[in-house]
């Protein structure tokens, strides 16, 4: 079991810094696997437009609690 655990650790730890974006931007927020949760995924298919994260006014029409600031 110690070993499972492990391996488990280790796929996550690889994932994330498979993941580690540019300091200082928005992303949108994702499961452990790296994916874009579920929630945030409905979110962009249901506005159906093309959302510029850098930007304030996009941002604050997707929402900031799908949104999170990645230093």
């Amino acid at each position: 079991m110690n070993e499972v655990h492990k391996a488990r650790m280790a796929n996550r730890k690889l994932a994330r810094q498979n993941m580690e974006p540019q300091s200082g931007v928005w992303m949108y927020k994702t499961s452990r696997a790296g994916k874009i949760a579920n929630a945030v995924q409905k979110r962009i298919d249901g506005l159906s437009l093309s959302v510029d994260l850098g930007r304030g006014e996009d941002r604050s029409m997707i929402g900031y609690n799908y949104l999170e600031y990645v230093r």
